[in-house]
């Protein structure tokens, strides 16, 4: 099998064995939609609250998108909604989470021109360390303190538009994350994704994932009523599916949908699993790891994940390499993190977990000490990492190749 494969904006050549190939997953293929006509379908066939009936009484509408780190078409999906709306009070919050807020000429972006330059002494960014803008609602059953935007007791009515796909501690992006961490205090949002680190916290998982069941609890403590849209996109960030109504319903009939697109069944692990990853996964090390995640679940204990991710935008966040690097014994570095819990620290705990079980082949632009320090061993093509891979493994060794390994989910059928 010889294929051709992404490497940043290029592309790199391997060349394997059919006799040694398990499988070769590409992501699967949407049919092109119009979105406007899933959007009104969605309407159409809401899931447990209709617009209509959301809109009775509501004076004052706040709107609740997500930044730019979410491919999230909002713009589009605003040039079908608004005039739905009618000549309601609109407000905008854009739910950055513990992000940097975007300037003008990203919300410019997030809403469109036309719809910023209408309503923009109306747009705000959420800033979770301002305590201005906080206001406690309540706190979770695995005691959360939840603190959320003010924003949200300003208003008859809340609208969050989200996009939904596998996630790799939340379960899955999309629905009530628009509201934790989307507009959650920076220590909420801490504390909920110390939970990451609790064995329920998987991919595509809900049912006992502590960071999904704290986010849906959170969500539930919001003072208004909630209408949601939640977009299913394809590889290519095109709108797949749109899931319209109640919060809850409309995102796990979005989950449900995802599930459907985004796995495929495993009969059996691999002793090498081979991961591509894309753009814009593939500018560092801290965004691949994102991809590196879901990978390993076709991986055999004792086995080989082999990542291709140009990286050339380095290794990501110092804080996050430091961490990783802080000794050569990864169980040490996550007793350490155990112990004194900072955000983010989760992401650097699940790629030394891997290292405790599996080797790490990486093809990337990092200087090969750079790699050697936090476990992985470093290659200069993708090709050479296979071979290597193959011949360590013996010569019954298989490999899985993933294609674009953020958006192809192995499923195992026992």
């Amino acid at each position: 099998m010889k294929l051709t494969l992404p490497y940043g904006d290029s592309t790199t050549e391997i060349e394997v064995d059919d006799d040694r190939v398990q499988a070769y997953i590409e992501p699967a293929h949407f049919d092109k939609r119009d979105l406007k006509d899933l959007l009104r379908e969605s309407l159409e066939d809401s899931y447990a609250l209709s617009l209509e009936e959301f809109l009775k009484g509501k004076k004052s509408i706040l709107l609740v998108v997500n930044d730019l780190t979410r491919p999230t078409p909002t713009a589009k999906v605003l040039e079908v909604l608004l005039p739905l709306l009618g000549d309601r009070e609109l407000k905008f919050i854009i739910a950055t989470g513990s992000h940097k807020p975007p300037g003008k000429p990203g919300l410019k972006t997030i809403l469109g021109e036309g719809v910023y330059e209408a309503h923009k002494k109306e747009v705000y960014s959420h800033e979770a360390k301002d305590d201005v803008f906080l206001r406690y609602a309540g706190e979770t059953s695995r005691g959360n303190s939840i603190y959320l935007n003010k924003m949200l007791w300003l208003v008859d009515g809340v609208i969050n538009i989200n996009s939904v796909e596998p996630h790799y501690f939340a379960g899955f992006t999309g629905g009530r994350k628009s509201f934790l961490p989307g507009v959650s205090s920076y220590k909420t949002i801490t504390k909920n994704h110390s939970f990451a680190l609790e064995e329920g916290s998987q991919l595509c998982n809900l049912e006992g994932n502590p960071v999904n069941e704290d986010m849906e609890e959170a969500a539930a403590l919001v003072p208004k009523p909630i209408f949601s849209f939640n977009l299913v996109l394809d590889a290519d960030n095109d709108v797949a599916g749109v899931f319209a109504g109640g919060l809850r319903e409309s995102f796990r009939a979005a989950c449900e949908f995802t599930l459907t697109k985004y796995t495929f069944s495993l009969e059996e692990k691999a002793d090498v699993v081979l991961a591509f990853v894309e753009r814009p996964m593939s500018r560092d090390l801290y965004q691949t790891q994102k991809v590196i995640e879901p990978s390993k679940l076709a991986l055999k204990e004792g086995g080989v994940l082999i990542f291709v991710s140009q990286c050339d935008g380095g290794v990501g966040p110092e804080n996050y390499y430091a961490l990783m690097s802080s000794s050569t014994n990864p169980h040490e570095i996550l007793m350490s993190i155990q112990q004194k819990y900072k955000l983010g620290y989760h992401k650097a705990a699940r790629l030394l977990e891997i290292a405790t079980w599996a080797d790490m082949y990486a093809v990337t632009d990092l200087e090969d000490h750079v790699l050697e320090r936090v476990f992985m061993k470093p290659f200069s093509t993708a090709q050479e990492a296979v071979d290597t891979a193959l011949k360590e493994k013996g010569p019954q060794a298989k490999i899985i190749i993933i294609k674009n390994a953020l958006i192809t989910i192995p499923q195992n059928k026992a």
